[in-house]
């Protein structure tokens, strides 16, 4: 079979030791999610490609969307989206790893919801909408990487800096208020993860070994934060967040047993967890919130409050998609927890108010232990 599952010969020249394909783009803060659970947990078993002229159309068509990144596993599937990439990859490995068991795993799958739909417009904004040198030198990038001439690259990067000034206006980050306060959070989250690695939380988020949220942050930080110009300066002060990205490419043995901390409960979390939760409880939440709102009531936009001022957005369907799946896996993985496990869960969603967004009807799963 060839990429686009079509039959190339009559001859069967099936790859016997097929690998994971990883399609995407150095410069993509997904991508580069993925390549670091790739790299931490399956670095032998994979092989990273450029999305590029040669195979656009042909992946395009396998997997239905424009969108990177793009994996191929041995059996040829072809899987777009990362969160449900890194379900998949659960299931293969001897425990999952990027879900753990128990509290870790479900906390870390709200976590990592915050930084798929909400940090993703830090890394517009600070790519796209804050220094002309920035922008000419991500674009730049992104073109040469692409393999295309640097003549052409030349002519492809205004329009991919326009692209990215009007999707920055479309993502709400468009006032003084919104660019000002978008680039305090990003500090605010990497200084508070700073302290984690410093005062012996880590060297990951949860532990001994990174779960799914661990790779959303190196995905942010290799991708833009500390690879485009003017993120870099805001993160200048942060040597411990410098050297967990200098030092990152060290595999974890797929049979190692991770131990981690099973004692998890509103009191026991971490100060960066507690900041990630907090954080999810302000503009994130009021985003959320009317954009299902929106999506309920069959409105294209909507105007709610973000860091004290009324911003207009259009209404977007992948963030309430989004939302139903992490309910529907919340219901699974908890329907697997204790009852004090599930109580403790509920405890910290009513804490920070974040309940009537991600806490699942346990009455609904059939053989709940509850």
């Amino acid at each position: 079979m060839s990429l686009d599952g079509t039959k190339k010969s009559s001859r069967d020249k099936t790859v016997v030791a097929a690998r994971y394909e990883l399609y995407g783009s150095r410069q993509s803060y997904f991508t580069q999610k993925m390549q670091a659970a790739m790299e931490w947990y399956l670095k032998d078993e994979f092989d990273f490609k450029i999305k590029g002229a040669e195979n656009t159309k042909i992946l395009e068509a396998r997997s239905g969307t424009h969108q990177i990144p793009v994996l191929v596993t041995p059996e040829n599937w072809c899987i777009a989206d990362s969160t449900p990439m890194l379900v998949l990859l659960d299931g293969r490995m001897a425990e999952p790893r990027f879900y753990p068991q128990g509290l870790v795993g479900s906390l870390t799958a709200v976590m990592e919801e915050y930084f798929d739909e909400w940090s993703a417009r830090w890394c517009i904004h600070t790519r796209w909408g804050t220094t002309d040198e920035t922008a000419q030198h991500a674009a730049m990038s992104m073109m040469l990487a692409r393999n295309l001439p640097e003549k052409i690259a030349r002519k492809q990067v205004q329009n991919v800096i326009n692209w990215g000034r009007r999707a920055s206006k479309a993502l709400g980050v468009s006032s003084e208020i919104q660019k000002s306060e978008c680039e305090n959070e990003i500090v605010r989250t990497f200084r508070s993860f700073e302290e984690h690695l410093k005062n012996g939380h880590g060297p990951f988020v949860f532990g001994d070994a990174p779960t799914a949220v661990d790779c959303v942050v190196m995905g942010g930080l290799r991708a833009h934060f500390l690879y485009d110009i003017y993120p870099k300066t805001l993160l200048q002060d942060l040597p411990e967040v410098h050297k967990w990205h200098d030092e990152f490419g060290t595999p974890i043995p797929n049979d190692v047993k991770i131990q981690r901390d099973q004692n998890i409960n509103l009191r026991t979390l971490s100060p960066f967890v507690r900041l990630i939760l907090s954080e999810m409880s302000k503009g994130f939440k009021t985003f959320i919130i009317g954009n299902r709102d929106a999506h309920e009531n069959s409105r294209k936009s909507f105007v709610t409050n973000v860091y004290g001022e009324d911003v207009s957005y259009l209404y977007r369907p992948y963030p309430e998609r989004s939302r139903h799946m992490l309910i529907h896996k919340l219901r699974t993985h908890l329907s697997t927890c204790t009852k004090q496990e599930v109580d403790n869960f509920k405890e910290i969603m009513l804490h920070y108010g974040l309940e009537e967004l991600y806490l699942p009807n346990m009455d609904a799963v059939a053989g709940s232990k509850l």
